[in-house]
Protein backbone atom coordinates (compact mmCIF):
# COMPACT_ATOMS: atom_id res chain seq x y z
CA UNK A 1 0.00 0.00 0.00
CA UNK A 2 1.43 3.66 -1.01
CA UNK A 3 2.23 5.52 1.69
CA UNK A 4 -0.21 8.38 1.00
CA UNK A 5 -3.30 5.90 0.99
CA UNK A 6 -2.43 4.37 4.51
CA UNK A 7 -2.39 8.02 5.59
CA UNK A 8 -5.79 8.30 4.69
CA UNK A 9 -6.95 5.18 4.53
CA UNK A 10 -9.73 5.25 6.92
CA UNK A 11 -11.50 8.54 5.27
CA UNK A 12 -11.12 7.13 1.60
CA UNK A 13 -12.66 3.91 2.84
CA UNK A 14 -15.72 5.10 4.05
CA UNK A 15 -15.80 7.75 2.09
CA UNK A 16 -16.00 5.51 -0.71
CA UNK A 17 -18.89 3.00 1.19
CA UNK A 18 -21.31 6.04 1.14
CA UNK A 19 -20.11 7.37 -1.67
CA UNK A 20 -18.97 10.52 -1.17
CA UNK A 21 -16.22 9.50 -3.88
CA UNK A 22 -17.30 7.39 -6.81
CA UNK A 23 -14.17 4.87 -6.62
CA UNK A 24 -12.01 2.91 -3.94
CA UNK A 25 -8.93 1.66 -3.34
CA UNK A 26 -7.94 -2.10 -4.95
CA UNK A 27 -4.78 -3.69 -2.97
CA UNK A 28 -4.50 -6.43 -5.71
CA UNK A 29 -4.15 -3.50 -8.17
CA UNK A 30 -2.78 -1.23 -6.08
CA UNK A 31 -4.60 1.71 -7.60
CA UNK A 32 -8.15 3.29 -7.44
CA UNK A 33 -11.37 2.07 -9.67
CA UNK A 34 -14.74 1.96 -9.55
CA UNK A 35 -16.37 -1.46 -8.81
CA UNK A 36 -20.01 -3.20 -7.80
CA UNK A 37 -19.54 -2.01 -4.51
CA UNK A 38 -19.33 1.48 -5.88
CA UNK A 39 -22.84 1.31 -7.56
CA UNK A 40 -24.37 -0.13 -4.93
CA UNK A 41 -22.75 2.82 -2.75
CA UNK A 42 -24.69 4.90 -5.77
CA UNK A 43 -27.89 2.96 -5.35
CA UNK A 44 -28.19 3.72 -1.54
CA UNK A 45 -26.98 6.78 -1.83
CA UNK A 46 -29.92 7.78 -4.47
CA UNK A 47 -32.45 6.02 -2.14
CA UNK A 48 -31.46 8.17 0.87
CA UNK A 49 -31.70 11.26 -1.14
CA UNK A 50 -35.53 10.08 -1.75
CA UNK A 51 -36.53 9.46 1.95
CA UNK A 52 -34.61 12.61 2.89
CA UNK A 53 -36.80 14.66 0.36
CA UNK A 54 -39.76 13.35 1.69
CA UNK A 55 -38.85 13.88 5.24
CA UNK A 56 -38.16 17.22 4.80
CA UNK A 57 -41.01 18.20 2.40
CA UNK A 58 -42.87 16.56 5.61
CA UNK A 59 -41.54 18.70 8.31
CA UNK A 60 -42.07 22.28 6.04
CA UNK A 61 -45.51 21.47 5.78
CA UNK A 62 -45.81 20.71 9.59
CA UNK A 63 -43.95 23.89 10.36
CA UNK A 64 -46.69 26.14 8.32
CA UNK A 65 -48.94 26.22 10.85
CA UNK A 66 -47.02 27.73 13.89
CA UNK A 67 -44.20 29.66 11.90
CA UNK A 68 -44.28 33.45 11.01
CA UNK A 69 -43.34 34.04 7.50
CA UNK A 70 -39.90 35.21 8.41
CA UNK A 71 -39.12 31.97 9.71
CA UNK A 72 -40.57 30.19 7.24
CA UNK A 73 -38.65 31.66 4.72
CA UNK A 74 -35.38 30.89 6.85
CA UNK A 75 -36.36 27.07 7.67
CA UNK A 76 -37.21 26.52 3.54
CA UNK A 77 -34.33 28.32 2.63
CA UNK A 78 -32.15 26.28 5.66
CA UNK A 79 -33.77 22.87 4.73
CA UNK A 80 -33.29 23.09 0.70
CA UNK A 81 -29.62 24.56 1.29
CA UNK A 82 -29.39 20.56 3.05
CA UNK A 83 -31.70 18.83 0.73
CA UNK A 84 -29.50 19.58 -2.13
CA UNK A 85 -26.94 18.33 -0.24
CA UNK A 86 -26.79 14.57 -1.13
CA UNK A 87 -28.06 14.99 -4.83
CA UNK A 88 -25.11 17.28 -5.18
CA UNK A 89 -22.18 15.17 -3.72
CA UNK A 90 -24.04 12.10 -5.78
CA UNK A 91 -23.90 13.31 -8.94
CA UNK A 92 -21.07 15.19 -8.85
CA UNK A 93 -19.24 12.06 -7.96
CA UNK A 94 -21.00 10.14 -10.63
CA UNK A 95 -20.83 12.65 -13.31
CA UNK A 96 -16.76 13.54 -12.28
CA UNK A 97 -16.20 9.35 -11.54
CA UNK A 98 -13.02 9.06 -14.10
CA UNK A 99 -11.56 12.34 -13.09
CA UNK A 100 -11.46 11.47 -9.34
CA UNK A 101 -10.12 8.52 -10.70
CA UNK A 102 -6.97 10.22 -11.98
CA UNK A 103 -6.62 12.37 -9.71
CA UNK A 104 -6.67 10.02 -6.31
CA UNK A 105 -4.41 7.79 -8.78
CA UNK A 106 -2.28 10.96 -9.15
CA UNK A 107 -2.24 12.16 -5.61
CA UNK A 108 -2.29 8.62 -3.26
CA UNK A 109 -1.27 5.76 -5.37
CA UNK A 110 2.05 7.04 -7.14
CA UNK A 111 5.33 6.34 -5.24
CA UNK A 112 7.05 8.81 -4.21
CA UNK A 113 10.26 7.37 -2.29
CA UNK A 114 12.86 10.20 -3.13
CA UNK A 115 9.97 12.82 -1.68
CA UNK A 116 8.84 10.55 1.13
CA UNK A 117 12.57 9.74 2.03
CA UNK A 118 12.51 13.68 2.95
CA UNK A 119 10.12 13.16 5.77
CA UNK A 120 11.04 9.92 6.82
CA UNK A 121 8.10 7.94 5.38
CA UNK A 122 4.52 9.88 5.43
CA UNK A 123 2.54 7.01 6.04
CA UNK A 124 3.87 5.83 9.31
CA UNK A 125 1.50 8.73 11.03
CA UNK A 126 -1.92 8.27 9.48
CA UNK A 127 -4.09 10.66 9.87
CA UNK A 128 -7.18 10.66 12.45
CA UNK A 129 -10.05 12.54 11.24
CA UNK A 130 -12.59 10.81 13.40
CA UNK A 131 -11.79 12.34 16.67
CA UNK A 132 -13.76 16.02 16.37
CA UNK A 133 -16.58 15.00 14.47
CA UNK A 134 -17.42 11.71 17.15
CA UNK A 135 -17.23 13.98 19.61
CA UNK A 136 -19.93 16.69 17.59
CA UNK A 137 -22.11 13.91 16.86
CA UNK A 138 -22.06 12.47 20.40
CA UNK A 139 -22.78 16.49 21.71
CA UNK A 140 -25.71 16.19 19.00
CA UNK A 141 -27.12 13.01 19.83
CA UNK A 142 -27.71 13.80 23.66
CA UNK A 143 -29.33 17.29 23.49
CA UNK A 144 -31.36 16.90 19.89
CA UNK A 145 -32.04 13.23 18.81
CA UNK A 146 -32.36 11.25 22.71
CA UNK A 147 -34.42 13.57 24.72
CA UNK A 148 -38.42 13.69 24.29
CA UNK A 149 -39.73 15.49 21.31
CA UNK A 150 -41.75 15.00 18.65
CA UNK A 151 -41.01 12.44 16.58
CA UNK A 152 -40.74 14.75 13.32
CA UNK A 153 -37.92 16.85 15.12
CA UNK A 154 -36.24 13.71 16.54
CA UNK A 155 -35.90 12.01 12.76
CA UNK A 156 -35.12 15.75 11.13
CA UNK A 157 -32.48 16.25 13.98
CA UNK A 158 -31.00 12.88 12.61
CA UNK A 159 -31.17 13.54 8.83
CA UNK A 160 -29.65 17.59 9.40
CA UNK A 161 -27.11 15.48 11.70
CA UNK A 162 -26.36 12.93 8.84
CA UNK A 163 -25.94 15.25 5.80
CA UNK A 164 -23.76 17.53 8.57
CA UNK A 165 -21.49 14.08 8.87
CA UNK A 166 -21.30 13.79 4.94
CA UNK A 167 -20.55 17.52 4.37
CA UNK A 168 -18.06 17.17 6.52
CA UNK A 169 -16.45 14.16 5.16
CA UNK A 170 -16.39 15.79 1.61
CA UNK A 171 -14.32 18.97 3.67
CA UNK A 172 -12.00 16.21 4.46
CA UNK A 173 -11.35 14.49 1.05
CA UNK A 174 -11.01 18.10 -0.37
CA UNK A 175 -8.24 18.75 2.42
CA UNK A 176 -6.63 15.80 1.99
CA UNK A 177 -6.24 16.51 -1.52
CA UNK A 178 -4.93 19.76 -1.16
CA UNK A 179 -2.72 18.73 1.94
CA UNK A 180 -1.02 16.03 -0.42
CA UNK A 181 -0.15 18.97 -2.75
CA UNK A 182 1.14 21.36 -0.06
CA UNK A 183 3.12 17.96 1.55
CA UNK A 184 4.98 17.47 -1.96
CA UNK A 185 5.59 20.70 -2.89
CA UNK A 186 7.43 21.11 0.40
CA UNK A 187 9.41 17.83 -0.22
CA UNK A 188 10.27 18.98 -3.46
CA UNK A 189 12.04 22.34 -1.28
CA UNK A 190 13.87 19.95 0.59
CA UNK A 191 15.05 17.71 -1.65
CA UNK A 192 16.76 20.26 -4.47
CA UNK A 193 18.11 22.81 -2.20
CA UNK A 194 18.07 24.95 -5.10
CA UNK A 195 18.81 28.52 -3.45
CA UNK A 196 22.35 26.32 -2.99
CA UNK A 197 22.79 25.55 -6.15
CA UNK A 198 27.14 25.04 -4.72
CA UNK A 199 25.91 22.18 -2.20
CA UNK A 200 23.98 20.59 -4.73
CA UNK A 201 26.22 19.02 -6.97
CA UNK A 202 30.15 20.28 -7.57
CA UNK A 203 30.07 20.76 -11.07
CA UNK A 204 26.64 22.40 -12.65
CA UNK A 205 27.39 20.87 -15.83
CA UNK A 206 27.52 17.22 -14.95
CA UNK A 207 24.45 15.32 -16.22
CA UNK A 208 23.51 14.23 -12.18
CA UNK A 209 22.69 17.31 -11.77
CA UNK A 210 20.34 18.01 -15.24
CA UNK A 211 18.47 14.43 -13.72
CA UNK A 212 17.75 16.60 -10.78
CA UNK A 213 16.55 19.59 -12.33
CA UNK A 214 14.86 17.46 -14.57
CA UNK A 215 12.84 15.20 -12.03
CA UNK A 216 12.22 18.86 -10.16
CA UNK A 217 10.26 20.11 -12.91
CA UNK A 218 8.39 16.79 -14.15
CA UNK A 219 7.57 16.51 -10.07
CA UNK A 220 6.31 19.95 -10.18
CA UNK A 221 4.77 19.95 -12.92
CA UNK A 222 2.50 16.98 -12.31
CA UNK A 223 1.54 18.25 -8.53
CA UNK A 224 0.24 21.89 -10.21
CA UNK A 225 -1.80 20.08 -12.83
CA UNK A 226 -3.81 18.56 -10.30
CA UNK A 227 -5.05 22.04 -8.80
CA UNK A 228 -6.99 22.11 -12.01
CA UNK A 229 -8.67 18.24 -11.21
CA UNK A 230 -9.48 19.45 -7.73
CA UNK A 231 -11.45 22.61 -9.06
CA UNK A 232 -13.06 20.43 -10.93
CA UNK A 233 -14.08 17.79 -9.44
CA UNK A 234 -15.15 19.57 -5.94
CA UNK A 235 -16.29 23.10 -7.56
CA UNK A 236 -19.82 21.88 -7.08
CA UNK A 237 -19.72 20.52 -3.53
CA UNK A 238 -17.66 23.24 -2.40
CA UNK A 239 -20.44 25.72 -3.69
CA UNK A 240 -23.17 23.89 -1.89
CA UNK A 241 -20.87 23.63 1.61
CA UNK A 242 -20.12 27.25 1.15
CA UNK A 243 -23.68 28.14 0.92
CA UNK A 244 -24.93 25.68 3.94
CA UNK A 245 -22.16 27.66 6.22
CA UNK A 246 -23.27 30.58 5.21
CA UNK A 247 -26.99 29.93 6.17
CA UNK A 248 -26.32 28.08 9.18
CA UNK A 249 -24.68 31.29 10.10
CA UNK A 250 -27.28 33.74 9.20
CA UNK A 251 -29.49 31.43 11.04
CA UNK A 252 -27.81 30.92 13.97
CA UNK A 253 -26.92 34.78 14.30
CA UNK A 254 -30.29 35.46 14.03
CA UNK A 255 -31.58 33.16 16.42
CA UNK A 256 -29.12 34.69 19.15
CA UNK A 257 -30.72 38.32 18.08
CA UNK A 258 -34.48 37.45 18.18
CA UNK A 259 -34.41 34.88 21.32
CA UNK A 260 -37.29 33.44 21.36
CA UNK A 261 -35.98 29.74 21.26
CA UNK A 262 -34.52 30.59 24.79
CA UNK A 263 -38.20 30.23 26.37
CA UNK A 264 -39.03 26.84 24.31
CA UNK A 265 -35.29 25.04 24.72
CA UNK A 266 -33.93 26.65 27.41
CA UNK A 267 -30.93 28.07 28.10
CA UNK A 268 -28.15 25.53 28.43
CA UNK A 269 -29.71 23.70 25.31
CA UNK A 270 -29.79 26.78 23.29
CA UNK A 271 -26.27 27.53 24.13
CA UNK A 272 -25.50 23.96 23.59
CA UNK A 273 -27.02 24.13 19.73
CA UNK A 274 -25.20 27.89 19.29
CA UNK A 275 -21.81 25.90 19.85
CA UNK A 276 -22.66 23.12 17.55
CA UNK A 277 -23.38 26.14 15.21
CA UNK A 278 -19.80 27.16 15.66
CA UNK A 279 -18.58 23.94 13.68
CA UNK A 280 -19.45 25.56 10.86
CA UNK A 281 -17.59 28.15 11.61
CA UNK A 282 -14.40 25.85 11.99
CA UNK A 283 -15.29 23.76 8.56
CA UNK A 284 -15.30 27.40 6.80
CA UNK A 285 -12.05 28.03 7.88
CA UNK A 286 -10.16 24.71 7.86
CA UNK A 287 -10.95 25.29 4.28
CA UNK A 288 -9.70 29.06 3.32
CA UNK A 289 -6.66 28.25 5.51
CA UNK A 290 -5.96 24.98 3.68
CA UNK A 291 -6.05 26.38 0.02
CA UNK A 292 -4.61 29.63 0.81
CA UNK A 293 -1.28 27.61 2.11
CA UNK A 294 -1.43 25.21 -0.64
CA UNK A 295 -1.11 28.11 -3.62
CA UNK A 296 1.38 29.88 -1.51
CA UNK A 297 3.52 26.89 -1.40
CA UNK A 298 3.11 25.95 -5.19
CA UNK A 299 4.16 29.56 -5.88
CA UNK A 300 6.96 29.67 -3.28
CA UNK A 301 8.34 26.66 -5.17
CA UNK A 302 8.39 28.01 -7.93
CA UNK A 303 9.79 30.84 -6.98
CA UNK A 304 13.03 29.26 -5.57
CA UNK A 305 13.95 28.54 -9.26
CA UNK A 306 14.91 32.12 -9.65
CA UNK A 307 18.39 31.19 -7.36
CA UNK A 308 19.69 28.95 -10.64
CA UNK A 309 20.41 32.32 -12.24
CA UNK A 310 24.30 31.60 -11.35
CA UNK A 311 27.21 32.62 -13.86
CA UNK A 312 28.47 28.98 -13.21
CA UNK A 313 24.77 27.92 -15.39
CA UNK A 314 25.36 30.27 -18.42
CA UNK A 315 24.97 28.74 -21.48
CA UNK A 316 24.09 25.35 -20.06
CA UNK A 317 21.13 22.77 -20.39
CA UNK A 318 20.22 23.49 -16.93
CA UNK A 319 20.07 27.11 -17.20
CA UNK A 320 17.63 26.74 -20.62
CA UNK A 321 15.12 24.79 -18.68
CA UNK A 322 15.15 27.12 -15.40
CA UNK A 323 14.63 30.18 -17.84
CA UNK A 324 11.82 27.64 -19.91
CA UNK A 325 9.95 26.77 -16.27
CA UNK A 326 9.85 30.71 -14.90
CA UNK A 327 8.80 32.02 -17.75
CA UNK A 328 5.79 29.47 -18.11
CA UNK A 329 4.97 29.47 -13.96
CA UNK A 330 5.94 32.01 -12.15
CA UNK A 331 3.40 34.44 -13.95
CA UNK A 332 0.69 31.73 -14.16
CA UNK A 333 -0.63 31.12 -10.39
CA UNK A 334 -3.09 28.54 -10.00
CA UNK A 335 -5.05 28.67 -7.81
CA UNK A 336 -7.68 26.88 -5.85
CA UNK A 337 -11.66 27.91 -6.86
CA UNK A 338 -14.69 27.13 -6.69
CA UNK A 339 -16.83 27.11 -10.27
CA UNK A 340 -14.67 29.98 -11.57
CA UNK A 341 -16.68 32.26 -8.96
CA UNK A 342 -14.25 32.79 -6.32
CA UNK A 343 -10.93 31.92 -5.18
CA UNK A 344 -10.73 29.72 -2.53
CA UNK A 345 -8.16 31.19 0.04
CA UNK A 346 -8.00 33.54 3.27
CA UNK A 347 -10.10 36.19 1.63
CA UNK A 348 -13.03 33.56 1.56
CA UNK A 349 -13.48 34.07 5.51
CA UNK A 350 -13.65 37.95 4.79
CA UNK A 351 -16.46 37.83 2.08
CA UNK A 352 -18.54 34.80 4.36
CA UNK A 353 -18.85 36.72 7.28
CA UNK A 354 -19.60 39.99 5.61
CA UNK A 355 -22.79 38.23 3.95
CA UNK A 356 -23.64 37.07 6.84
CA UNK A 357 -23.72 40.77 8.55
CA UNK A 358 -25.26 41.80 5.10
CA UNK A 359 -27.99 39.07 5.39
CA UNK A 360 -28.63 39.84 9.52
CA UNK A 361 -29.55 43.12 8.81
CA UNK A 362 -31.62 42.63 5.89
CA UNK A 363 -33.67 39.62 8.20
CA UNK A 364 -34.04 42.04 11.40
CA UNK A 365 -35.53 44.84 8.88
CA UNK A 366 -38.14 42.27 7.41
CA UNK A 367 -38.44 40.80 11.06
CA UNK A 368 -39.56 44.66 12.42
CA UNK A 369 -41.93 45.05 9.30
CA UNK A 370 -43.56 41.91 10.18
CA UNK A 371 -44.00 42.95 13.98
CA UNK A 372 -45.06 46.16 12.45
CA UNK A 373 -47.88 44.80 9.94
CA UNK A 374 -49.19 42.09 12.75
CA UNK A 375 -49.50 44.61 15.56
CA UNK A 376 -53.06 45.61 16.10
CA UNK A 377 -53.52 49.42 14.84
CA UNK A 378 -55.83 51.20 17.76
CA UNK A 379 -58.55 53.81 16.85
CA UNK A 380 -60.09 56.53 18.44
CA UNK A 381 -63.94 57.11 18.37
CA UNK A 382 -64.89 60.47 17.52
CA UNK A 383 -68.63 62.20 16.96
CA UNK A 384 -67.48 62.62 13.01
CA UNK A 385 -66.31 58.81 12.81
CA UNK A 386 -63.43 56.57 13.59
CA UNK A 387 -60.08 57.85 12.83
CA UNK A 388 -56.92 56.26 13.57
CA UNK A 389 -55.17 57.60 16.43
CA UNK A 390 -52.08 59.60 16.64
Amino acid sequence: MAPMVQRYCCLLTISAWIYLVPCSYCPARKTFLTTYRNAFAFMLASVFFASYMTIDFWFVRESLRRSTPVMLGLLCLDTGSFAVLLPCLTLNGFYHRKRFIRLFNALFTREEWMLDWVTNGVGAHPIKHGRFLLAVIVIYLIYYVVPSMPSVIRLQNLFVLMRFCANFGMMEIYCACVETINLRMKQLMVLFPISATATLVPNPRDSVFDRKITVFFDRYKHYQQQIVHINKCFSLPLLNSMLIILVELSFTCFDVFHGNDIVDLGLVNFTIRQIIQLVFVFMMVRIATVSHSAAEQVEETARCTRYFDDYRLQNTRAAKQVQKFLLKNLHQKKKFSACGFFDIDNTVIYMVFSSIVTYLVILIQFKQLENDLTQPVPYNGTANGTTEAP
